[in-house]
């Protein structure tokens, strides 16, 4: 992985992030907590899914950068 290669993850991930807040703004608390089926995530579950895959990539991109040092 080239330093270009995570520079262009870096800003996928925070154009992601970005979009996704846009997206949020306007729920309120219960909102997100409303499921549309039992058996389905609610706003707040997809959202802390997103937050802990997020930590997992830039913990990835974090190595691969020590690793091109």
């Amino acid at each position: 992985m080239t330093n270009q290669t995570i520079d262009n993850l870096l800003n996928k991930i925070k154009t992601s992030r970005s979009r996704i807040l846009a997206e949020l703004t306007n729920i309120s608390p219960e909102q997100g907590l409303i499921k549309v089926e039992p058996d389905t995530w609610n706003i707040q579950e997809v959202v802390e899914h997103l937050v802990l895959a997020e930590r997992g990539g830039f913990d990835l991109i974090t190595q691969q950068q020590k690793n091109l040092e």
